[in-house]
C-alpha cells in the first residue's frame, strides 16, 4: 500500500464518518419533526377517543425511518466492497488509519 491509497482509505473515513452523522441527525430531526406534529395535533382526549387518529403519523415516521436505513445500509454495502480490495471494512478503518498514520506521513 502507498500514500496515495492510504488517503483514499482517509477520504473513505471521513465519508464514513459524516454519514454516520448525518444518518444519526436526520434520525434525531425527525423523531423531534414527529413529536412537534403529535404534541400540535393530538391531545389526550382524542387518543382515548379515536385510536385510530395517531396510526397516519406513525406511518408517515416508519417510512421515513425506513427509508433513511436503507439508505446508510447500501452506503455502508458500497463503501465496505470497495474496501474489500484492501482487507478492510468500515468497522475497522478508522483503527487501520489511526494505527498506520505515523508510518505513511513518514513519506
Amino acid at each position: 500500500m502507498n500514500h496515495t491509497i492510504f488517503q483514499k482509505l482517509e477520504k473513505m473515513n471521513g465519508h464514513c464518518k459524516t454519514c454516520a452523522k448525518a444518518y444519526a441527525l436526520l434520525t434525531l430531526l425527525s423523531l423531534v419533526t414527529f413529536f412537534i406534529y403529535f404534541f400540535n395535533h393530538f391531545t389526550l382526549e382524542t387518543l382515548f377517543t379515536d385510536p385510530n387518529a395517531l396510526l397516519p403519523a406513525i406511518k408517515i415516521e416508519a417510512f421515513a425511518l425506513g427509508i433513511m436505513h436503507i439508505v446508510y445500509s447500501f452506503f455502508f454495502k458500497y463503501i465496505d466492497k470497495k474496501l474489500q480490495i484492501y482487507g478492510l471494512d468500515s468497522n475497522n478503518l478508522n483503527e487501520y488509519i489511526q494505527r498506520n498514520q505515523a508510518f505513511f506521513q513518514k513519506y
